[in-house]
């Protein structure tokens, strides 16, 4: 009888783990989906938009999911084992040839990486904040796709 209890036990082990990754996945798309708000709103308008309103876009962008996955060694190979396509990049008529080939974990990292130098140093007068906007634009659209 104790093999049937093993099973039992291994079987609720694994629907626990799943359980976990999905509620990982889940947060993830959340703040990705809330930070894309703020980026399309940006994206929409950044020709007209005004240089304070950039920067509280910048500075108003959440991170702490993403740096809770990476710190924590979420096994990112169960949750998507996607990567970006050149497929994917044509269905927004992208030319960034530099998203293409990256895998779950190494485009949280670039996204969370820029994310957070950006809500540390926004209001950089050496920095161009409209293309560090765009390309936050895209790499957390393809991260989106990526968890979807």
């Amino acid at each position: 009888m104790s093999w049937v209890k093993d099973v039992i036990d291994t079987t609720r082990d694994l629907a626990s783990d799943t359980i976990a990754l999905r509620k990982i996945k889940r947060s993830l798309l959340t703040q990705c989906q809330l930070n894309g708000k703020l980026l399309s709103e940006f994206y929409k308008n950044r020709k007209g938009m005004a240089e304070l309103r950039k920067q509280q876009i910048a500075s108003r962008l959440d991170v702490n999911e993403l740096e809770a996955a990476l710190n924590c060694g979420v096994p990112f190979g169960l949750i998507s084992r996607k990567k970006v396509t050149e497929k994917k990049l044509e269905k927004y008529r992208w030319n960034a040839k530099s998203l293409e080939g990256n895998d779950l974990e190494t485009l949280l990292e670039k996204v969370y990486l820029m994310a957070a130098y950006l809500q540390k140093d926004f209001d950089n007068p050496d920095i161009n904040l409209n293309n560090r906007l765009v390309n936050l634009y895209k790499y957390n659209s393809m991260l989106i796709e990526l968890l979807r």
